[in-house]
Formats: C-alpha cells, structure tokens, sequence
C-alpha cells in the first residue's frame, strides 16, 4: 500500500505541475513579444516527469507514475472529446478567449480587445479575467486542432486532487486503504466539477486547485519544507483561475500565518519572506497580463467585479428573481439557501424549497 501511496502522489503532483508549468512558460514568452505555441505543451509535460523524476530519483519504488500520469492525460483527452460544451459562458467569452490567444493575442503587451471584436460585444472578460485556463486550452487546440479537448483540464486537474488528497489520507493520517478512498471519492468529486466536467466553465477547476494548494500548504506547514516549490506552482495557476482563487488562496494563508503564531508563538521570517516570494511571481509576475493591467488600466485589480464602472452588481442581478430587489444581503442568503435552484428572471419571485414550506411541517 505504501508504494502505491507514492505512486499516486507522484502522479498527482505530475498532472497539476503539467499546466502550471506551460502557464509559466507561456506567459514569460509572451513578455518576450513571442504568443501561446502550442507545442510547448510537450516539453511541459516531459518537464514535469522530470522534476518529479529528480525529486524521486533515491526512490526504490519502480516509476509506474509515468504510465498513471500519462494514462490520466490520455484518459482526459479522450474521454472531453465524446462532448461538445453546450454551456452559454462556455460557448461565449471562454472559447472567444481561447482563438485570440490562439490567433496570437498577446494580453501583456497588446491593446485591450474592443467590444466589436468579442460575441456578445463585451470584450472586459476576455480582457480583464484571470487567463490561466484559457492559455493551457488555447496551447491544446494549437496542438491538436481540436477545441474540445481544452475541457481535459477539469480531468487533469481532479485527478490530481484525487491522488493528492488519498496520498495524505494515507501517509500524514493514517486512514486505511478504504476509508482513504471513501473520503477521497466523497471529497474530489464534487458536484461542481461533475457539473462542468464537460464545458470550459472554470469552477470545477477552481476546486481541485484549492484542494491541492490546501494540501500542499498544510504539508509545508505542519511537514515537509521541502513541497515549497510545488506550493508555489499551485498557488500561480489557482490565482489565475479565477479572481476567487486569488481570495481564497490568501485566505488560506492568512489562516496558516495565524496558525503559525499561535503554535510557535512567532511567524517566521522565511515564511513571511516565501509566501511574498509566491505573492511576486503568482500575481505580479505570471498574473500581470490580469491583476497588474487591470490595476494600471481600470484602477483595481479584480476589475471588471469591482473598481470604477464595474458591472459586478450587474452580473449579479441578471439571475435575481423579482423578490431580491428589495432584500438586503442577509436576506437573500436565507432566502437563496431556502429556495428552488431555478434560472429566473426579474418577473418571477423566487421559489421555495418544499422543505421549508409551512404546509410540509
């Protein structure tokens, strides 16, 4: 069981480190003037068997985490082509985002795309939202032609969290085999993920790469030194994900910190020093063509949700029922948490869940 153990974290480390790595690669050549090549995913991914391969090297166990590694990607591949995305938002700013990097936007040093150019005439997603996905599913459909196999991420990315996750079950808490793999299976497979497994919607992503940076932050913390550098890795493609990862991933660290303080009494001043070192290349660095224009350009950060002229509350409100309008945020929790999960429109108030109805008690 032990050697499966490493198998499987080896492999987990692999799958996420693969488009971590070509999202790095990618967005330092697009400092250099070069655009998203999509050939670049094969030195990617033999890059990341190495590194994993040096990590390893003093390992008796034999490497079956290649073959586990590359069948997941295999896997994945395969199993996003059986399934066109039907999604709105997966059809509309997520695949425009994917062709223009494909045709060679370069969002570092190009201007902002014009709303003329975008469907839907709304170019401040493709412009301002986080560009970590759609790089690794533009390098895909260069390489393959194939669109559709840009959805393989959701794969690689839940098994990655999979294997992770079971590898720490095991090893730092000594569950046994099945009540690692019940807890795994009950954990990873979200219905988030399940939900979009086969659309280039980003949630599902969102949670495995929470999942594996919380991982990997509580074994730097409480165990091993040594996962920095895949720490920093995950940290640099969660942040790029999506404006929440960004949230949570500082979040998570500040509750680390706080941990820290209370255990040791003291932060220490590497950590200070590393956690500002993956901050630099995480957001500053790698996520410049999304946090640093959109500060220089529009004035904050996470625009187009907030900031100047956002359209944040508007997005919100496209999906409010007629009822929410005049509810303040509590409200709208309670009643959101006690409510039917239905797309409505302003003309329909929301609908409650027969749970809470009067009539079932």
């Amino acid at each position: 069981m032990k050697s499966l153990q490493q198998q499987l974290y080896a492999a987990g480390l692999v799958l996420f480190l693969f488009p971590a790595l070509y999202l790095s690669i990618s967005i330092l050549l697009l400092f250099l003037g070069i655009s998203v090549q999509g050939w670049i995913l094969i030195p990617a991914f033999i890059g990341a068997l190495i590194l994993i391969g040096l990590v390893r090297r003093n390992s008796n166990v034999p490497p079956m985490w290649v073959l586990i590694s590359a069948g997941c990607l295999a896997f994945s591949l395969l199993i996003s082509n059986l399934y066109f995305d039907v999604s709105f938002d997966g059809q509309w700013y997520h695949q425009d985002a994917i062709m223009f990097l494909s045709d060679g936007w370069n969002p570092v040093w190009d201007h902002a795309l014009v709303d003329s150019l975008v469907s839907g005439e709304k170019a401040c997603w493709v412009n301002s939202y986080p560009k970590a996905s759609w790089v690794f599913q533009s390098g895909i459909f260069q390489l393959s032609g194939n669109v559709e196999l840009g959805k393989s991420l959701h794969l690689i990315s839940l098994f990655s969290f999979a294997f992770l996750l079971f590898s720490f079950l095991q090893y730092r808490v000594k569950l046994g085999f099945f009540k690692s793999l019940v807890l795994t299976l009950m954990m990873s497979i979200s219905t988030i993920t399940l939900g979009q497994i086969f659309s280039f919607y980003v949630d599902g992503v969102l949670f495995s790469f929470l999942g594996i940076f919380l991982l990997l932050w509580i074994e730097y913390l409480m165990f091993d030194k040594k996962v920095f550098i895949w720490l920093v890795f995950s940290f640099i493609f969660l942040v790029n994900l999506k404006f929440t990862g960004l949230v949570y991933a500082l979040v998570f660290c500040g509750i680390g910190m706080v941990f820290k303080l209370i255990i040791d009494r003291s932060i220490p001043v590497k950590l200070i020093l590393n956690l500002s070192l993956m901050v630099l290349l995480g957001v500053f660095i790698i996520g410049y063509p999304t946090y640093v224009r959109n500060t220089m350009e529009k004035g904050h950060p996470l625009f187009p949700l907030m900031g100047k002229n956002n359209v944040g509350k508007e997005v919100a409100e496209v999906q409010y029922p007629k009822d929410f309008f005049t509810m303040n945020r509590f409200e709208k929790a309670l009643k959101s948490h006690g409510s039917m999960p239905l797309f409505t429109d302003h003309d329909h108030p929301s609908v409650d869940k027969p749970l809470f109805k009067y009539d079932v008690i």
